[in-house]
């Protein structure tokens, strides 16, 4: 598979005060690799730079020195071809599931046309809400909350989708289900897939690649395979757990 995107000698430092005598390096001088079309998670502890990481890629933030690059071309602003599923499904209350997968159409594009609805409505089939496009986040489950969600992050049909901790809060069961969702949607479209997880299972069933993280460093990146005979103690005690990482 082609680079698709690239990291090169990246750091993001947050400066705690105007004076910036205070600061946090998020990420340190990362050098990466992210292959077209791949299905790559991105793990490590809470505040190791993950969730940065995505925002760096997505134009939410910009480096604070090194270059990250969509296609050979730098991230300077925010990119409307992302797709975004949070921890959190950030479903408006006020708005029907349909009208939640249509809002992205109706931010970039000004105005919701026949087709648009015709989309919006396969989609919610494909994530096994058929008959759910008139009801409201709070009649949901928090599965169906998760796929609505997900219908709405590729509404616009994105080449890269993000997804922050997608099968947080569910049961076990309804997890796999989300996961093999997420994996056949990736087979379908050809997108390419980044998932912030602390959720060993879900790596297993899922991920083409790993990249592990360590206060603002990447200490491991390669295959699943790869990664699992890397060697590295912080990384055996991660999968020998075998549920969830924090």
């Amino acid at each position: 598979m082609e680079e698709y995107i690239r990291f090169q000698n990246v750091s993001k430092v947050f400066h705690l005060t105007r004076e910036k005598k205070e600061a946090i390096c998020a990420l340190d001088s990362i050098d990466l690799s992210i292959r077209k079309g791949e299905l790559l998670s991105i793990v490590g502890a809470s505040g190791s730079g993950k969730t940065t990481m995505l925002k760096l890629i997505s134009g939410i933030l910009i480096p604070t020195s090194g270059t990250v690059s969509i296609k050979g071309e730098a991230v300077h602003n925010l990119r409307q071809d992302t797709g975004n599923v949070f921890q959190k499904a950030t479903l408006l209350p006020w708005r029907s599931v349909l009208r939640n997968v249509l809002l992205p159409v109706e931010v970039v594009k000004g105005e919701v046309r026949d087709k648009d609805t015709h989309r919006a409505y396969e989609l919610l089939e494909t994530m096994g809400l058929k008959g759910a496009q008139n009801m409201y986040p709070a009649e949901l489950s928090g599965g169906m909350r998760k796929r609505a969600a997900l219908a709405r992050a590729i509404a616009l049909d994105p080449p890269l989708l993000f997804c922050d901790e997608p099968s947080a809060g569910l049961d076990p069961t309804i997890a796999e289900s989300l996961d093999r969702l997420i994996l056949s949607l990736r087979n379908e479209l050809g997108i390419t897939v980044l998932i912030v997880s602390h959720s060993v299972p879900s790596i297993l069933r899922t991920a083409d690649s790993v990249v592990f993280m360590d206060a603002g460093q990447v200490i491991h990146s390669g295959s699943l395979p790869e990664t699992l005979s890397a060697g590295i103690q912080k990384i055996d005690d991660f999968f020998s757990k075998g549920t969830s990482y924090r």
